[in-house]
């Protein structure tokens, strides 16, 4: 195909409209009528009139795309909050829908014209060989491009089509998946309403990334587990984007990702939980072996080490750093493996270090001292809360930053805090005790809960050079990353 059909990605988004169907909206502004209709291809058609007289023409001009997506932006603000930009009164309707589906949908926006895309799309699942639901046969066909292409012009809306990987040898095939390019600038412009909220970028970068191919798998299918997914479907697709000069960039987990990100009404730890389980589902339990041989590989020794719950977070993590390391940074949002990473850092200083200096604490002298103006102090309050509640949840890394932080820089209150200084013996216990007073100890965790865990585990979207930052951070070389530093530190003598 001729390269100018790449580069020209608002060609022939829009099909003639008949003349009783190109009206889209009117806005009453000041004295005027305005009204907008389409055109052809990537035009519209604005008007207004006088208020008082229908007829009275003041202004005809014709707007491009991008000219009536702005429009529709600063004058439909009602639309724009509920199906653009995330707004409280859009939340609770996207949170319930999110968590009846049994899917995990990913999403990429590609930079090319929307028949273009659905041209690749089929001739990739063709070149797979890969089967669809046949009506005329009533059982699995092969997919063939020709068939969707010699049928006419597709949807200008949403096109989708329902894949399966047959086994011939079992004759049956798995639940498959349900790929589906949304034209974006075709919806979004036409007011007709969105699968989902998107980042504002998105409407920033519509030149570029006009089009939405989603891929949604049945969780419960056995091939839509882990890096299978990838192998199976995206990964095909996404080279074919390279050859063709396509750019593209990915979510590399659904939309549950981002509602649960999203959702300013669960609490931190709730939020935490979700995603935790949300990156859990995609993990294959038949390729949770080859997971943890690579974690093995990776930490030495030092898997022995982890607490259980590690050596499940840590594995996730490596697998969807893996995955994202397979698009060459063509990753927008790489939380999930950034948060599994951070999750094993938290588990291993709750594990090893807090709870049991709780413990300590609890069967020391220092349970019957005063406590008074530790719990007034802001600043060792929330330690000293944990170690008194036998109930309350260990303060995460910020918070265990925060009072580090105090441990090290406040010397007036490490001779009066008693909580400080039970930490301070606590501490003798461990074989490099220094370093879990150190500045390194502490500005690591303030780097992670500020910059990898937080941000990833709220609204923000985690670019994957900063996951790779992380990575490097985490692991090093020659097993000199943290956590290797931090799992010899919480050795006790």
């Amino acid at each position: 195909m001729d390269n100018d059909v790449y580069l020209h990605y608002w060609c022939d988004l829009y099909p003639n409209k008949d003349s009783y169907d190109n009206f889209l909206f009117e806005i009453t502004k000041n004295d005027l009528r305005e009204e907008y209709y389409f055109r052809d291809n990537d035009q519209f058609d604005y008007e207004s009139y006088t208020i008082n007289s229908e007829n009275e023409l003041v202004k005809s001009l014709i707007l491009s795309q991008k000219e009536m997506l702005k429009i529709v932006k600063e004058t439909k603000k009602e639309y724009w909050a509920k199906n653009i930009n995330i707004e409280p009164t859009s939340f609770q309707s996207q949170i319930e829908r999110s968590f009846q589906t049994n899917y995990i949908r990913h999403k990429m926006f590609v930079a090319a014209d929307y028949k273009t895309i659905i041209k690749i799309l089929l001739d990739t699942l063709t070149e797979k060989q890969y089967y669809e639901y046949s009506s005329e046969s009533d059982g699995a066909a092969l997919i063939d491009t020709s068939k969707y292409l010699s049928a006419g012009n597709p949807d200008p809306d949403r096109f989708s089509i329902i894949s399966y990987m047959f086994r011939t040898e079992y004759n049956e095939g798995y639940p498959g998946c349900l790929v589906s390019v949304c034209n974006l600038p075709y919806k979004i412009s036409k007011l007709a309403d969105l699968d989902e909220p998107l980042y504002d970028w998105v409407f920033e970068k519509l030149e570029e990334i006009p089009c939405v191919v989603e891929f949604e798998f049945n969780y419960r299918s056995h091939f839509s587990f882990g890096s299978s997914v990838n192998n199976s479907y995206i990964t095909p697709f996404y080279l074919e984007l390279c050859k063709n000069n396509i750019r593209s960039v990915l979510f590399s987990i659904d939309d549950e990702f981002f509602y649960i990100k999203t959702n300013f009404l669960l609490s931190d730890n709730e939020r935490l939980q979700k995603l935790d389980f949300c990156t859990g589902k995609i993990i294959d339990p038949l390729y949770k072996e080859k997971l943890i041989q690579n974690a093995q590989n990776i930490l030495g020794k030092y898997w022995d080490d982890l607490s259980p719950v590690s050596k499940l977070s840590f594995p996730r993590g490596l697998d969807l750093y893996k995955t994202d390391k397979l698009y060459n940074g063509d990753i927008l949002d790489s939380s999930p493996a950034s948060i599994q990473f951070a999750k094993c850092i938290e588990t291993e200083i709750e594990q090893k270090l807090l709870l049991p200096f709780r413990n300590y604490f609890n069967g020391s002298e220092f349970i019957n001292f005063d406590l008074s103006n530790d719990l007034r102090d802001t600043q060792v309050s929330r330690m000293t809360n944990f170690l008194i509640k036998p109930d309350s949840k260990a303060p995460e890394l910020g918070t265990f930053a925060f009072f580090l932080s105090t441990v090290i820089n406040s010397k007036s209150r490490v001779k009066t805090s008693n909580t400080i200084k039970s930490y301070l013996q606590h501490i003798l216990v461990y074989q490099n005790s220094d370093f879990l007073i150190s500045k390194e100890f502490n500005d690591t965790l303030n780097l992670i809960s500020t910059k990898y865990r937080n941000g990833a585990a709220h609204t923000k979207a985690l670019p994957y050079s900063s996951l790779v930052e992380f990575y490097k951070e985490l692991i090093g070389e020659n097993q000199n990353g943290f956590i290797f530093r931090l799992l010899d530190s919480l050795r006790k003598k």
